[in-house]
């Protein structure tokens, strides 16, 4: 967040507008963020996630507004630290088509950079979730999978 009397950085409010689409869950709009070498990076490993590339990740970004009706993320804080990294402490509570609310905390560390067309892109995020909150939410998935309330390759830990 700023300080009262300062401006965010070009990152931070690049960070922002990338949160704002999570928020609008506009999936075309969220792709545009990311850089064509994007690595996406999921914490703790003992999720069992496996690193994603650009392709698997917007994927994924599609499956999971897909199962949305709503997004609302509140900032804790966001910090900047130097290498164009944005580091976010945020919570993202979502609803669901099938009636469940995922209300996750986590850490998101972005690694912002300057594409060759002079557009900012983000190539590496790495996200610290909830652990509870994360398998608790693809257990609620599966068990809509089960009974008819969701459909879709959606992918769990």
């Amino acid at each position: 967040m700023s300080s009262q009397g300062t401006v965010d950085s070009p990152q931070v409010e690049f960070i922002r507008s990338y949160i704002r689409e999570w928020e609008n869950m506009d999936v075309e709009k969220i792709a545009t963020f990311l850089h064509k070498d994007l690595r996406r990076i999921t914490y703790p490993r003992s999720l069992g996630r496996s690193d994603e590339n650009r392709d698997q990740w917007q994927h994924r970004i599609e499956e999971i507004v897909g199962l949305w009706t709503s997004c609302t993320v509140t900032y804790h804080s966001v910090l900047e630290a130097s290498g164009g990294k944005v580091i976010l402490h945020i919570n993202s509570l979502s609803k669901t088509r099938f009636g469940v609310e995922m209300d996750r905390e986590m850490l998101l560390i972005a690694h912002v950079v300057t594409d060759d067309d002079g557009s900012l892109k983000i190539k590496q995020l790495e996200e610290f979730v909830d652990s509870v909150a994360y398998r608790e939410f693809y257990q609620a998935v599966h068990t809509a999978k089960a009974n008819g309330l969701c459909s879709g390759s959606f992918a769990a830990a």
